[in-house]
């Protein structure tokens, strides 16, 4: 005895084409909601916009193309040593907390990464140090006190990551 026809084989699987196109026909990003970045590896805002890339500091529409242009240099140029030092920190960090939850805990040797790890976050302040004033070097006196005047605000609604505007 047969379960299936033919017939009732090929109207199951024509029923279930049917009913399956409405989702393969809708958009992909759910209608009128802005599309997430393709080129990261998770969906989702994002703080640079396509069009620059870079720091926010690059969108402002005061700077010349030679800025715009010495500053991601100075930002490229920096960018492996700030790297290194946020390496080295989270690497200790990731050894302290471990120590913290070990069965027989070592206030020496804590103590001796807790050293490490003030020396790596201050290496890596340092380095955002230099990056800043190097940038700092690039603009013009109004331009560096916009940029302070915009930096005592704080965040705005609409800037940063997840944030939209209200």
């Amino acid at each position: 005895m047969k379960l299936l026809g033919p017939t009732l084989l090929a109207g199951i699987v024509t029923a279930g084409v049917a009913l399956s196109a409405p989702s393969f026909a809708a958009p992909r990003h759910g209608g009128d909601k802005p599309q997430a970045c393709e080129a990261g590896r998770f969906p989702g805002p994002h703080h640079f916009d396509h069009e620059m890339g870079g720091p926010p500091l690059l969108r402002d529409p005061s700077l010349s193309e030679e800025q715009r242009d010495a500053i991601f240099k100075i930002h490229h140029a920096h960018a492996p040593a700030q790297w290194k030092a946020a390496r080295a920190l989270a690497r200790l960090r990731a050894e302290r907390e471990a120590l913290l939850r070990a069965d027989n805990y070592d206030p020496a040797k804590g103590d001796e990464l807790i050293a490490r790890e003030s020396e790596a976050y201050a290496a890596m302040l340092r380095e955002r140090t230099a990056t800043a004033r190097e940038v700092s070097a690039v603009l013009t006196p109004e331009q560096r006190t916009r940029l302070r005047n915009r930096e005592a605000e704080g965040p705005q609604p609409g800037q940063g990551p997840g944030r939209h505007p209200r």
